[in-house]
């Protein structure tokens, strides 16, 4: 059941009712369903989705930028929702949203998250984007839809030192063709030398690409790497790539359509044979 509203938060209950995902779009809601849990704890472990959206415009975001949904979240619900696998973080301006010390160490309380779907969120740079991950150390299944931030550029000093790392099974990234193609590649090229850096992608098994890139793009933004390692255990790939570069680049066998490339360019679904070709460097 989808619980949008905080005016329902006081409805009688039947018994029988199975809570199973939650949807936050404002701190009252927050604080409606903090209330209900506490009187009707039993519901605690029926959650098994958070869905957090802050569609607010730029006046109402500087108006209640101390409140937002995401940042408060993890600091009201901590080891209160032991049963919740999946998060969806939608439509929300992380660079102008302070975030508490104890945002990431709460967030990590909820072990139980193993899927993650991001969607328009922007970020200062790539390493808030980046600490957000880490902070979810049973995170498995990884969908980013549409991120975005101002300062590109990777620096190692900036990317949090943990022994804990989430070790991704699934990585989705999908872009909406809103951004200039500069601005998505840097985002690209930051994300793939950030998820290189910190050994997040090394047991990966699927990988999913849907972008306005082209493939002679895939490889110069390192994207690549993700997926050809040494020690990679990719077994499933799917891409689906602008027309343009295809046949430019100089790729090592075995042929590029071993393992999916169409002629057309549309990438489909493609189990993966025992060992992955290798790209040029």
């Amino acid at each position: 059941m989808i619980i949008d509203s905080a005016a329902e938060w006081s409805v009688s209950l039947n018994g029988d009712w199975e809570w199973e995902q939650v949807k936050f779009e404002e701190r009252s809601q927050l604080v409606g369903f903090a209330r209900l849990l506490k009187n009707r704890p039993y519901l605690c472990a029926h959650v098994k989705v958070i869905e957090i959206s802050d569609s607010k415009t730029i006046l109402q975001v500087k108006k209640h930028k101390k409140w937002q949904p995401l940042a408060t979240f993890p600091l009201m619900f901590a080891r209160k929702l032991p049963a919740v696998h999946r998060l969806y973080l939608d439509d929300g301006p992380l660079h102008t949203t302070p975030i508490s010390p104890c945002f990431h160490p709460s967030l990590a309380e909820f072990a139980s998250i193993s899927n993650v779907v991001v969607r328009d969120l922007t970020f200062m740079s790539v390493h808030p984007f980046v600490r957000l991950l880490l902070s979810m150390p049973g995170l498995r299944d990884l969908t980013c839809d549409g991120l975005r931030w101002s300062q590109h550029g990777v620096e190692r000093s900036q990317l949090p030192l943990q022994a804990s790392r989430p070790q991704l099974r699934v990585l989705r990234l999908l872009d909406n063709d809103v951004f200039p193609e500069s601005t998505r590649n840097a985002a690209y090229k930051d994300i793939a030398e950030a998820f290189d850096i910190m050994t997040i992608c090394h047991t990966l098994a699927e990988f999913h690409l849907i972008a306005q890139l082209e493939l002679v793009h895939f490889i110069d933004t390192g994207l690549n790497r993700l997926v050809s390692r040494p020690e990679s255990r990719l077994r499933a790939l799917s891409l689906s790539l602008s027309a343009g570069g295809l046949g430019v680049y100089d790729i090592d066998q075995p042929d590029l359509h071993d393992w999916g490339v169409q002629a057309d360019t549309q990438v489909r679904e493609s189990y993966m044979p025992d060992s992955l070709p290798r790209f040029a460097d």
